[in-house]
């Protein structure tokens, strides 16, 4: 009983692939190989490296600037 359970686990933890990631993945590589499809099975791995990727969030930059006057 304790595997089923740990199996339903695994299984909802499970994502599906982005698929938006992995169309836009190989439209970058069919830019850049001549002609589409040359790179086989590293096409295959990039599309799927791609599908489980987080998208990127922004970057929050923070400046300080300090200004110090002295009087005399």
């Amino acid at each position: 009983m304790r595997s089923l359970t740990l199996l339903h686990q695994s299984a909802s933890a499970i994502r599906s692939l982005a698929t938006a990631a992995m169309d836009a993945t190989q439209g970058q590589l069919d830019d850049l190989a001549e002609p589409p499809g040359l790179l086989g099975v590293l096409e295959d791995v990039a599309k799927r490296l791609a599908g489980h990727a987080e998208p990127a969030k922004d970057q929050v930059v923070g400046t300080h600037c300090a200004h110090r006057s002295h009087a005399a």
